[in-house]
């Protein structure tokens, strides 16, 4: 297994940035799904994904589970 890591949907802005943020500075690496980029910090990956995309969604986390171990979600688009 690759290094843990917590996915955040909607982590962009708002209280899912402030989810980004809390989880890195754990440091945890923090994979953030969100339609809209935002000024990365350190630990955070960023990838465009629209959740209404439902093929990709699925896509987007096989890539991710063979870099990282999933150790957490928050569900926060929406």
């Amino acid at each position: 297994m690759g290094e843990q890591c917590v996915v955040v949907t909607g982590g962009s802005s708002g209280i899912g940035r402030a989810c980004v943020e809390a989880v890195a500075a754990t440091g945890t690496k923090v994979v953030n799904l969100d339609r809209n980029p935002a000024e990365l910090i350190p630990g955070e990956t960023f990838i465009e994904l629209d959740l209404y995309d439902h093929d990709r969604i699925r896509d987007v986390f096989a890539d991710i589970a063979q870099t990282f171990d999933i150790v957490g979600l928050v569900n926060n688009a929406g």
